[in-house]
């Protein structure tokens, strides 16, 4: 498995919030900057999902360079959080 990223951007879901079920489909691409240009670093596939404020929320296995990443993830805001560092899921 490859190192953990610092940051890692999508160019698709809410500016607002967390992906959610009915947000985007099953694999979106991985950026390295907030402004999503050039070719994408790697892809986000969907998991599954987690409960959030009586929301159902998607769950992504990061693969970055070929390398899968460690542990599972939310993409919030455009940007990949690891799903253990977020305090609101329930």
């Amino acid at each position: 498995m490859a190192d953990e990223p610092q940051t890692h951007f999508s160019s698709v879901g809410p500016l607002d919030g967390p992906v959610l079920i009915d947000g985007h489909p099953g694999i979106v691409p991985i950026f390295d900057s907030p402004t999503c240009q050039g070719l994408p670093i790697g892809t986000a596939h969907s998991m599954g999902l987690v409960t959030e404020n009586h929301a159902l929320v998607q769950i992504f296995r990061l693969k970055i360079q070929g390398q899968w990443m460690k542990a599972l993830w939310v993409c919030d805001r455009r940007v990949f959080v690891r799903l253990s560092a977020r305090k609101e899921i329930f």
